[in-house]
């Protein structure tokens, strides 16, 4: 049997501390553990998580393809799957 984690988000280590910052200022959110795929992939382990599906955030138009090639980028290994963003004002949602 495997265990799924369908629910986790990455960001890129060098915006890691100020989206934890903001998370835990603006929302009241603590996070489990970094929110950088090396992060994700050390707490599976601990954890005993075979694979996960990692999700990006677009706070603004201007992020959507960044944050998806961030969780595309982390499908190179194995154990990681990715579901994508859009946000409603993003003006080529089909092409995306």
């Amino acid at each position: 049997m495997k265990i799924i984690d369908s629910h986790t988000h990455i960001v890129p280590e060098k915006i890691a501390v100020v989206v934890q910052k903001m998370l835990l200022e603006k929302w009241g959110l603590h996070s489990f553990g970094v929110m950088t795929e090396k992060g994700l992939l050390e707490k599976m382990e601990d954890a005993g998580i075979d694979m996960s599906v990692v999700l990006c955030v677009a706070e603004k138009p201007s992020v959507v393809e960044s944050a998806n090639n961030i969780v595309i980028s982390a499908c190179q290994n194995p154990r990681l799957r990715a579901l994508g963003t859009i946000h409603p004002d993003y003006e080529d949602v089909k092409a995306e």
